[in-house]
């Protein structure tokens, strides 16, 4: 249901509502951009995820006097996305209508590290912050 000949049938609709019609040619890209965005997204918010797991069980196994265990989060976070991503993408070449693309994984990895980076952002300016 999620290959490109079927959410191109629901999502012009929508584009068309939003922003207007638009040539079928312009669609294609459009669309293109839609759904590698909805990789990076989606791939960022599961690289969140699967960082505040390691988060908490890191920070529970090592003790609170030793640091490190951000990063050391950050970094399975990234590997156990990438993995996934890979994973998902070797499934995908099994289905009739989808294709796996190490370019889809590429996407997801990225989606992933900029994810991590806005979240190291946010943490160490915060932390600076307040000491």
């Amino acid at each position: 249901m999620l290959g490109a000949d079927h959410t191109s049938g629901w999502l012009r609709p929508y584009w068309t509502k939003f922003f207007g019609a638009v040539a079928d040619e312009a669609w294609t890209m459009i669309h293109w951009r839609i759904r590698k965005g909805g990789h990076f997204i989606g791939y960022g918010m599961v690289g969140l995820l699967f960082f505040r797991s390691w988060y908490v069980t890191l920070r529970t196994k090592i003790s609170a006097s030793r640091t490190g265990y951000w990063w050391r989060a950050a970094g399975l976070a990234i590997a156990a996305t990438i993995i996934i991503a890979i994973y998902d993408e070797m499934h995908q070449y099994f289905i009739p209508n989808r294709t796996g693309s190490p370019h889809d994984v590429l996407i997801d990895t990225c989606g992933c590290l900029v994810a991590q980076l806005i979240l190291a952002a946010v943490y160490f300016a915060r932390r600076e912050r307040t000491s």
